[in-house]
C-alpha cells in the first residue's frame, strides 16, 4: 500500500489497488522468483492480476505459492479512513493450499 500512498483519500477505489497490483506484479516479475498465486485479487474483484492459478516463472529460482491481496479495503483507503491493509503471505510450492 505504501507504494499507492499518492491514491489515498482521492476517492479512485480502482486506481488505488490497480497500483498496488501493478507494484506486487513488478516485484514478482522482477525477482529470480518461480511463483504460482494461490489466493489473489481476482476472485472477489474480478481483477486482471494476480489472480488464483497465475505464474510468475524464471530459471534457476525458488519455487514458492503466494496468497496476496494488495489492499485489502480499497474503499477506506480511497477516502483516507483507517481499514485497510496489504496483506502477502508466501509458502513452499504446493503448501499453501
Amino acid at each position: 500500500m505504501i507504494a499507492s500512498y499518492e491514491l489515498v483519500g482521492k476517492n479512485d477505489k480502482n486506481m488505488l489497488d490497480q497500483k498496488a497490483v501493478d507494484i506486487i506484479n513488478k516485484l514478482l516479475t522482477s525477482n529470480d522468483v518461480k511463483a504460482k498465486i494461490a489466493i489473489g485479487e481476482g476472485e472477489l474483484d474480478a481483477a486482471p492480476m494476480l489472480y488464483q492459478g497465475q505464474t510468475f516463472s524464471h530459471q534457476q529460482a525458488i519455487t514458492i505459492d503466494i496468497a496476496v491481496d494488495p489492499i485489502e479495503g480499497t474503499i477506506p483507503a480511497s477516502k483516507n479512513e483507517p481499514g485497510s491493509i496489504s496483506c502477502i503471505a508466501v509458502a513452499k510450492n504446493n503448501t499453501m493450499l
